[in-house]
């Protein structure tokens, strides 16, 4: 159960009016009417996009989906359907938002809001209505941008993302259940919000100004009127605003845009490798004292990464001199590089920093997602045994699976409280290749006092894992 205090301040207590974040004019306006400024400049630039397509029953949202107790994408729910039999097709609309790039009639919006659409219309603020094509898409952020055959319109203003603070003051613009040109208001709630597994390419800013359905596509503008991000999904229990939205930061959005109006698609530079945040722990099994680097958990074949010599165990801790701040620079960096540039990565590989030279390719758009998320502090707790040992199907194994299982983790461990799962494949231990149970077990054995990190496979996912001796019992 959750209790809410309320704190009660005298009205003295309160200031009249507040500045707003910048001067403007030379003169600062009042906050009261900060927002009617936002809401004056914003508007003209925000539209409502409606699409509809032909389906069959089995492929609308079911409750689950529709209900689910997870992060998810702020679904295109707000639709109608007119019903029929299991055989004739059902009509399914959605709606969305937008914002204007160009007066020519561009619009960048959610990639959620538009894909597999099947008629799309925009609708301006001046209550014109035009129908609308894809131009581009680019699923592994979430956006995409379409074109009107429309003229004068008012793009909107994007503002630094790079430079908004937590705690800053924004306004969401969209058509939330259909009401078009609703604005709510809050603050921005935390910046760099990634690993939600939302899409591939994550870098949210979070904010409690609600964000309901209908709102996607729509701008998130700090206190100059100024796109900051774009709204992109929400946190909810119920599919509604519950004060947990997240935007896509406006830097990022600009330039993916650009692109998909430039060329129809986004080229992102490719190196085939799943990586890791590297954690203290991580970092203290490795013998690396620089802990912003990544763990690289697995190298594809004929990737750029595998021909260069890059390693399970590596830890890149620069690409071309630069520092790697962590997974998400990584990510980002990587894309950035045009497919072809030869790249520097400086790797710490056993106890000693060795420089790689590699040539990014260009990104396969089937790839999947290369992020393994770091598990938790750990300690031992588990039973080995050879996978032919096994009976067929256990632990939901595909046939033929080869290797050490994890048949068994003691309850209330610290293998239990990390995550350790039965039917996780243990592949290596530091830096050695696990043959069969018995010698893994010896090894672990022979870790206790260090502790010990391990190479593990969950569904055909690489992961590296911390053992830490001091918690083992």
């Amino acid at each position: 159960m959750y209790r809410t205090a309320f704190l009660i301040l005298p009205l003295a207590f309160l200031p009249a009016a507040l500045p707003s974040r910048t001067e403007r004019s030379g003169a600062p306006i009042e906050f009261e009417h900060a927002f009617e400024r936002v809401a004056d400049l914003i508007r003209p630039g925000v539209v409502t996009i409606t699409s509809s397509r032909r389906v069959r029953p089995a492929e609308t949202y079911g409750p689950e989906q529709r209900l689910g107790l997870s992060l998810r994408h702020e679904e295109l729910e707000s639709f109608f359907q007119q019903y029929g039999s299991e055989d004739m097709p059902l009509k399914e609309y959605g709606m969305g938002s937008g914002v204007v790039l160009a007066a020519d009639g561009y619009i960048l919006t959610n990639n959620h809001v538009v894909a597999n659409a099947g008629e799309l219309k925009v609708h301006l603020p001046d209550k014109r209505t035009f129908s609308a094509r894809v131009v581009g898409s680019d699923p592994q952020t979430d956006l995409a941008v379409v074109k009107i055959e429309a003229t004068n319109l008012t793009p909107v203003k994007f503002g630094d993302s790079k430079a908004v603070k937590v705690g800053q003051w924004v306004a969401a613009f969209g058509s939330p259940f259909g009401l078009d040109q609703t604005m709510s208001s809050g603050i921005v709630s935390a910046k760099s919000r990634a690993s939600l597994h939302i899409v591939d390419d994550e870098d949210y800013l979070q904010t409690d100004a609600a964000i309901n359905p209908g709102n996607s596509g729509g701008p998130l503008v700090d206190l100059d009127g100024q796109v900051v991000g774009i709204n992109a999904a929400i946190v909810s229990r119920t599919g509604g605003y519950q004060g947990v939205g997240l935007a896509i930061p406006a830097h990022m959005a600009r330039e993916i845009a650009n692109k998909l109006m430039k060329e129809g698609k986004v080229v992102r530079g490719w190196l085939g490798v799943a990586v890791q945040e590297l954690t203290p722990d991580l970092a203290t099994s490795f013998g690396c004292k620089n802990e912003n680097g990544v763990l690289v958990a697995e190298v594809q074949d004929n990737s750029p990464a595998k021909r260069c010599g890059l390693v399970a165990g590596d830890i890149v801790v620069t690409i071309d001199g630069k520092p790697c701040e962590g997974l998400t620079h990584f990510r980002h960096a990587v894309a950035d590089i045009r497919p072809g540039t030869k790249t520097m990565l400086g790797v710490w590989r056993e106890g000693r920093t060795v420089e790689l030279q590699a040539e990014i390719a260009n990104q396969p758009r089937s790839i999947a997602s290369a992020v393994v998320d770091a598990a938790a502090k750990m300690a031992f707790g588990l039973e080995l045994a050879d996978a032919n040992t096994l009976k067929p199907g256990a632990y939901r194994l595909p046939e033929g699976t080869q290797g050490v299982v994890v048949t068994r983790v003691a309850p209330d461990s610290c293998a239990d409280t990390c995550g350790l799962e039965p039917g996780d494949i243990l592949v290596r231990i530091e830096r050695t290749d696990v043959v069969d149970a018995t010698q893994a077990r010896e090894l672990l054995r022979s870790r206790t006092n260090q502790g010990a990190a391990l190479l593990v496979t969950r569904r055909g996912t690489p992961r590296w894992i911390h053992l830490d001796a001091v918690e083992a019992k």
